[in-house]
């Protein structure tokens, strides 16, 4: 995001470094070749920058392991505590009170702590604590469906997949075309999509990135009641009352 303008007393550079650091460093290049070239000066404008705390946005950068982790630990920890397909809206419950606390949490260390976040406090706090829900309802529905292989295998792909193409640190922009739209795609990229809109852009941007948690939100609660009728089946009650038997 930026842009540059020619003008007779010089080269105007605007960027937004909160955006994506890599593209404001590029702009500047150029801008600066384009007034060696011109014998005249360039003058960088800032128009949205990180935090004075934080001038390389370091705690953005840093924030999509938390908000996976945030997905991983509530669904692995009520799994164990709450097992079996009678507990399964428990399990349920728990995740998405356990995003809400944690969104808050995660938040309140990134702007208050550390300085690293700018914007509304409550709208940055509920833009994390979806993210870790669209996360942690995803694993809860996998693991209920598929076992802890189902489970296993998503938070896998989240950390090895989901984690790289975020785009936290450069911006979703800077990545190739096909990985940064499957990065986007995917609960980290959009976290981190709708994480920078709130905290430095006041929510614009943020619409996109908060329907792809929502529709993740949705798939988890899919699989969950796929889980919960194929749980409800006569051949599979029967066969859990055979397991208990024996």
């Amino acid at each position: 995001m930026g842009g540059i303008a020619l003008g007779a007393e010089g080269v105007d550079v605007y960027t937004a470094t909160a955006a994506g650091p890599s593209t404001a460093g590029a702009l500047t290049t150029v801008g600066n070749t384009l007034a060696e070239q011109q014998q005249a000066q360039a003058t960088v404008h800032d128009v949205v920058p990180f935090s004075q705390d934080d001038p390389r946005g370091a705690g953005l950068a840093s924030a999509a392991r938390p908000m996976i982790f945030g997905g991983i630990v509530p669904a692995v920890a009520l799994t164990r505590l709450f097992p079996g397909h009678s507990r399964l809206r428990t399990r349920l419950v728990g995740v998405l009170a356990f995003s809400l606390v944690a969104g808050a949490a995660v938040a309140a260390f990134l702007q208050f702590a550390t300085g690293s976040l700018d914007g509304n406090y409550w709208l940055t706090s509920l833009g994390l604590s979806l993210g870790m829900a669209a996360l942690a309802t995803a694993f809860v529905g996998l693991e209920a469906l598929l076992s802890f292989a189902g489970l296993g295998a998503g938070a896998a792909v989240m950390m090895f997949l989901g984690n790289p193409l975020s785009g936290l640190a450069t911006g979703p922009h800077w990545l190739p075309a096909g990985w940064a739209a499957l990065g986007q795609a995917l609960p980290p990229g959009a976290s981190g999509s709708l994480l920078r809109a709130n905290a430095y852009f006041d929510g614009t941007g943020a619409l996109i990135p908060a329907l792809t948690l929502t529709a993740w939100v949705a798939l988890g609660l899919a699989l969950a009641l796929i889980a919960d009728r194929r749980g409800r089946s006569p051949r599979t009650a029967a066969a859990q009352a055979e397991v208990s038997a024996a």
